[in-house]
């Protein structure tokens, strides 16, 4: 189980769109994009993996920005616990870049 809430703030790309994505410790997503909300409840299978992915917001050292170069990238920024990353499209780490694709893809 969560035991706070996991925020994740997607801005930019080719569209420039903008939307929060929030998961909360009672299993349930909802997904903001301009006056659009949808509210989901996660399975279960996908909020255990979510409390895994999260748990690497904790055990992050040190470097928190992840920006990379280039046009029409998205940019995204995590928070957990009080635990921020900012990182862009394709220069985040890999286990970021799981916990960013499972949060988008939980409320569509």
């Amino acid at each position: 189980m969560l035991s706070d809430s996991i925020t994740l703030e997607v801005s930019g790309g080719f569209a420039n769109l903008s939307e929060t994505v929030v998961a909360d410790p009672d299993g349930t997503a909802t997904r903001t994009r301009g006056r659009s909300t949808e509210t989901r409840t996660l399975a279960p299978e996908v909020l255990t993996r979510l409390v895994e992915l999260a748990e690497v917001l904790d055990r992050v050292d040190g470097n928190r920005e992840y920006l990379g170069e280039g046009a029409d990238r998205r940019t995204f920024t995590l928070t957990y616990r009080g635990a921020t990353i900012v990182g862009a499209e394709g220069a985040i780490p890999p286990d970021v870049a799981e916990l960013v694709a499972l949060l988008e893809s939980a409320v569509r």
